[in-house]
């Protein structure tokens, strides 16, 4: 009541937060007395604004000619939609880039969160379904049609994200784009078809053998030396798929 006295009298309240906040009694008092211009309230605590007509008394704040109300859905326009839906994807690309979003909300979770190992992580659960999907594909599907449908899928979602952070690559960076597809598509066609022919168990243990060939590859591109907590989740990882296809061998030969 004391803030409410405290405002001009021509000022307007708006109130598109949370209805609790404001003393709704205490503004009608201010409204009806002319203390203050006039309120705006998306929000409210005392009034259903869902309510059918007829089926409760009207709340006299919704009887003011200096009051404008709507039933929590002020932000609802065509603009804020559209921007709404600009900016989802602009954070997403910003954090599939590395970045954290431009507008966070609890930004003092930042310097505690890793955002590259939770990005790395997620993707190790997406996937996993991206293999189950693919194996079951595999079986009634052509390897060729699996790969298509997928790559334009992924073309298709990536278009927007992508349009909002373009730019031109130069040459040389175009060479290495092209080459990025041709590798990744002839790399998604062997993943397929190897599904396709043998069980999942077997083929997926496999997969760590390119970080051998990841590991030679940016030492003779970029010089690029593995510290030593590569070389002990290499050394687990390669431990663990040598086990697994001595008990997959031994499962198979008991049969």
């Amino acid at each position: 009541t004391a803030q409410l006295s405290s405002m001009a009298c021509d000022a307007v309240l708006i109130n598109t937060a949370r209805g609790a906040i404001v003393d709704e009694a205490a503004l009608l008092d201010g409204l009806q007395r002319r203390a203050i211009g006039g309120a705006a309230l998306d929000v409210f605590s005392g009034i259903d604004v869902f309510a059918l007509p007829g089926t409760v008394q009207p709340h006299p704040l919704l009887e003011l000619d200096n009051v404008i109300a709507t039933p929590h859905c002020a932000g609802s326009s065509v603009e804020s939609s559209e921007e709404s839906a600009v900016r989802g994807a602009l954070h997403a690309t910003q954090v599939l880039a590395g970045h954290w979003p431009t507008h966070v909300v609890n930004p003092q979770v930042q310097p505690r969160f890793p955002l590259g190992a939770g990005l790395i992580l997620s993707s190790t659960i997406t996937f996993a379904g991206v293999s189950v999907l693919i194996k079951h594909l595999s079986a009634t599907v052509p390897t060729t049609t699996i790969v298509f449908y997928q790559s334009l899928s992924v073309s298709i979602l990536t278009a927007l994200p992508a349009a909002l952070v373009w730019t031109t690559p130069s040459a040389g960076n175009l060479v290495l784009l092209v080459g990025l597809g041709l590798l990744g598509t002839a790399g998604w066609l062997c993943f397929t078809r190897a599904f396709a022919l043998a069980d999942a168990s077997a083929i997926l243990p496999l997969e760590f053998a390119r970080l051998r060939f990841v590991a030679i590859l940016a030492y003779a591109m970029f010089g690029e030396i593995p510290d030593r907590w590569v070389w002990i989740g290499a050394t687990v990882i390669f431990g663990s798929t040598l086990y697994i296809a001595h008990r997959e061998h031994a499962a198979h030969r008991d049969r």
